[in-house]
């Protein structure tokens, strides 16, 4: 039985009708998740509505210390400042792109009483689909899941940057980057008949991140394997941890020195390496955020307001700003650092920070906590630890959190971290409990 707080009153129906609507929808979004930002729109939307019932019903106690929850609230209400110190125009649509922040406290609701064994088997479904669908893109380009699309632009040698049925690869690596530890994890930790295919999921989610030739994506992998070799035995983690330490070090020194040029004679991976640097319009993006950024301190230009940003991409190209250059305003800096402290200021970044932070704080001492038996809960904490630092470290080279996809699965990973460290936190995981109900 789960600890009185976390119930709500036995004579009360209405919550328990709420939350079995709840689980319902927590189920289809973990499904859509990885190919359908529509499902996870619908799936998230409905679940914010039910959690409203629920907590008007039964007013559950807070059990998460203040520093975990105050800054998803500190980051929305930051967002707003900024949109009207700015003027206000556009604060609904700025508000209104960024809702699914607080989805890993919905979750919190319908997880206590699901299988989460089961939970992940839904979401392995469908993505161990997409993984294999990007393979079949890496090789032969097709696109057959979007109408307006029908052959991938070609890359070096003949293949194809996977994309899934997301529009840019880089929206396909950020979501499968977070699977692989995830499914990873679960697989470590799961003594049932789910192993093998957890560890398939992972897998091919690895091959999929590879598949997208997306460089900040494959920084991104090393460092969540990085994370990961903290928690496997030593035989295995020395060679993961200086093999993703390689990875993450030489691909950042290539990104950075634009020094070397493609020979187009090598494979395509190496040859995506090569062409790091040769024109990256990263750079050009970053000057722009950062003039914005010395004009603009500490309440930035507005969330959202990209049109604000005109004047410095102008700047720095020295050409008056097309609407059909690319990359488009909508890109950002490609730097979701930047990207925060250009829109938001200074205070922003700082309580955008303090969101992760906190999460990883979190996650750390539910892993403190877990010791002995197997367990798939703390197989999350350290999934979902690892997921969370790598979407972090591709985040140096993307506007991933502002990325509807990514950030839905970045609020999945964290409610699963969350709810998984009130587990242990409590002595529930499944390696020392019969049953949860």
């Amino acid at each position: 039985m789960l600890p009185a707080r976390f119930s709500p009153p036995a004579w009360f129906a209405a919550p328990a009708r709420l939350e079995a609507w709840m689980v319902f929808f927590t189920y289809t979004l973990f499904f859509f998740s990885s190919f359908s930002i529509a499902g996870v729109e619908a799936s998230v939307g409905m679940l914010y509505l039910l959690a409203l019932g629920v907590v008007w019903h039964s007013r559950p106690q807070r059990s998460l210390p203040w520093w975990v929850w105050a800054p998803f609230l500190g980051l929305m209400g930051m967002g707003v400042v900024s949109v009207l110190a700015n003027g206000g125009e556009g604060l609904w649509w700025a508000v209104k792109s960024e809702y699914r922040i607080f989805l890993p406290f919905a979750l919190l609701i319908p997880l206590r009483v699901m299988d989460l064994r089961r939970l992940l088997a839904v979401m392995l479904v469908p993505a161990l689909l997409m993984a294999v669908y990007g393979l079949i893109q890496f090789k032969w380009g097709v696109d057959w899941l979007r109408v307006e699309h029908k052959i991938l632009p070609a890359v070096f040698l003949s293949v194809f940057r996977a994309q899934g049925n997301f529009t840019t690869s880089l929206t396909y690596a950020g979501v499968m980057l977070m699977a692989v530890p995830v499914f990873g994890m679960a697989a470590l930790e799961e003594r049932g008949r789910w192993r093998g295919w957890f560890a398939a999921g992972a897998v091919l989610a690895f091959l999929a991140v590879v598949a997208s030739l997306s460089r900040s994506g494959w920084l991104g992998l090393g460092a969540a394997l990085l994370v990961l070799a903290l928690r496997l035995p030593r035989r295995w983690s020395i060679p993961l941890a200086g093999g993703s330490v390689a990875l993450i070090l030489g691909l950042g020194v290539v990104l950075w020195s634009g020094g070397l040029k493609p020979s187009g004679k090598g494979s395509p991976l190496t040859n995506r390496i090569e062409d790091a640097g040769q024109g990256d319009f990263r750079l050009v993006l970053w000057r722009g955020g950062w003039m914005s950024v010395k004009d603009n301190p500490w309440l930035g230009v507005g969330l959202k307001n990209d049109q604000a940003f005109i004047p410095y991409r102008e700047a720095v190209t020295g050409k008056p700003y097309d609407p059909e250059d690319h990359p488009p305003l909508a890109a950002g800096v490609h730097n979701i650092y930047l990207q925060m402290w250009v829109y938001s200021g200074l205070a922003g970044l700082v309580i955008y920070l303090a969101l992760w932070g906190g999460v990883l704080f979190w996650a750390g001492g539910g892993i403190r906590t877990t010791k002995g038996q197997p367990d798939l809960e703390r197989g999350l904490l350290w999934g979902g630890a690892a997921a969370l630092v790598g979407s972090m470290v591709m985040g140096f080279f993307e506007n991933n959190f502002f990325d509807g996809e990514v950030q839905a699965m970045i609020m999945i990973c964290m409610g699963l971290t969350i709810f998984s460290g009130l587990r242990v936190k409590q002595g529930q995981g499944t390696g020392r409990r019969r049953t949860v109900r």
